[in-house]
């Protein structure tokens, strides 16, 4: 039995690839930045809860002030 989490996200018509780091649109990539897509995946894999800005910004940009 495999108890991993999903590695493929979807929403609207767009999926995430999280092993791939890629956004899909269809069967399109869309091209995004790195620190784009650090974003997007983290929100992602949050759909039923606000994410403040001091926690998206200490997880995406660990070390960074």
């Amino acid at each position: 039995m495999d108890t991993a989490p999903s590695q493929l996200l979807h929403f609207d018509g767009f999926s995430v690839d999280l092993m791939r780091c890629a956004l899909l649109r269809g069967n399109e990539e869309v091209r995004l930045r790195p620190k784009a897509f650090d974003v997007l995946s983290y929100l992602a894999r949050r759909p039923d809860r606000v994410v403040s800005k001091e926690e998206l910004i200490a997880a995406v940009w660990q070390g960074c002030s």
